[in-house]
């Protein structure tokens, strides 16, 4: 998961999954968003969306997901059923999310609902027009480090926020070389939404190595301007901070 400018995307596959697969897959979203189950509805995948069920009891509920999702936690679900009645909404919990908030018509839940072996959360009761579910996802900045087993990560580590991982890339890091590159993993990383860079993505900034200003852009997004290099996986440097004992 590293470039030193030599890779660069290309405009077209000439193999014939590719494209044949893309297609297939965009009208397909909505089973992977959102499932019937045996006592309600599940809610699989986090974006603005609307969606129409029917309960196994025959009733038919619409929903209306509004959310920022991935560069924020927050995702309101707001439920119409055709008639108040009692059936199970199953909100996906990420396996990163470490936390959460989550409130149903205004009042926090304590308990109410508890993570099930599959990861979801469970809010079973009688719902009525325009409930409104918001559930709070915790999205800090993380460090990951690879197992000591894989060598050539060693001594290295990487960043995620969310279901994001992050990269760094020359064009928004000229200062910098592809072996220099290093950050210390107590370094602070602050988010800021750029709507004018890659058609609007979140990115993370702090200090590297010396001190240099850096930017991380989402992985996804990487090697869209012009080429220099890339690396997930960055050198940890030394923590720059003195400590008193």
């Amino acid at each position: 998961m590293a470039s030193q400018g030599g890779h660069h995307r290309v405009e077209w596959f000439g193999t014939s999954c590719c494209p044949t697969n893309l297609a297939r897959y965009l009208p397909s979203i909505g089973q992977y968003a959102y499932a019937r189950t045996d006592d309600g509805l599940a809610v699989n995948q986090f974006m603005n969306s609307e969606a129409e069920f029917e309960t196994g009891s025959g009733l038919a509920v619409k929903l209306k997901q509004t959310t920022n999702y991935p560069w924020d936690g927050r995702i309101e679900l707001a439920v119409h059923p055709e008639r108040e009645e009692s059936f199970v909404i199953r909100l996906r919990v990420p396996d990163w999310c470490r936390g959460y908030k989550l409130k149903v018509g205004g009042e926090r839940l304590f308990g109410a609902g508890a993570l099930t072996d599959r990861g979801y959360l469970i809010v079973d009761r009688k719902w009525s027009q325009g409930d409104v579910i918001v559930l709070e996802l915790d999205m800090p900045v993380e460090v990951v480090r690879a197992r000591e087993a894989v060598e050539a990560d060693r001594g290295r580590l990487a960043i995620q926020r969310g279901p994001i991982v992050y990269c760094a890339e020359q064009a928004d890091n000229p200062d910098l070389t592809y072996d220099a590159f290093a950050l210390a993993a107590r370094e602070p990383l602050n988010i800021h939404y750029r709507p004018d860079l890659l058609g609007g993505v979140t990115v993370l900034t702090g200090l590297a190595e010396e001190g240099k200003p850096c930017l991380l852009i989402p992985y996804y997004a990487w090697d869209n301007r012009e080429e220099g290099f890339m690396q997930v996986w960055i050198r940890e440097a030394e923590d720059r901070r003195l400590y008193l004992y």
